[in-house]
């Protein structure tokens, strides 16, 4: 497997379980966090969804399917500019933007890994 991925793969791995830790307990992490806990279904239903995608992200790491790879990057990089504008605007507490450094982190990742293997296969 090659090193992007494995980037993506551990983003998939973490999206599943973070997805199912908040369809399960939600109010576990979120009083952690310092958020307010809740009863509403909304958080579970958005953690279904995070499962979701963390299993197409698994998918395509284990099938190496390098164009998704680059399309994740735009959304990883996209969600951490939402949380900041959230937060700036205070419609967010500030300790959501461990989430968008996570997935900034992530993005990085997978792209300096894309461009190491983008320059390897050009030499020769």
């Amino acid at each position: 497997m090659k090193k992007t991925s494995v980037t993506v793969l551990v983003y998939g791995v973490y999206l599943v379980v973070l997805g199912i830790v908040y369809m399960i307990v939600p109010n576990i992490p979120l009083a952690l966090l310092g958020f307010a806990t809740t009863t509403e279904p909304w958080i579970r239903v958005m953690a279904a969804c995070v499962v979701i995608i963390g299993y197409y992200y698994i998918q395509a790491a284990r099938n190496e399917l390098e164009p998704f790879f680059r399309w994740t990057l735009h959304c990883r990089v996209f969600f951490p500019v939402v949380v900041v504008v959230l937060v700036v605007l205070k419609l967010a507490q500030p300790m959501l933007l461990l989430f968008g450094l996570l997935d900034l982190a992530g993005a990085l990742w997978t792209g300096l890994a894309l461009r190491n293997e983008a320059s390897r296969d050009v030499e020769i």
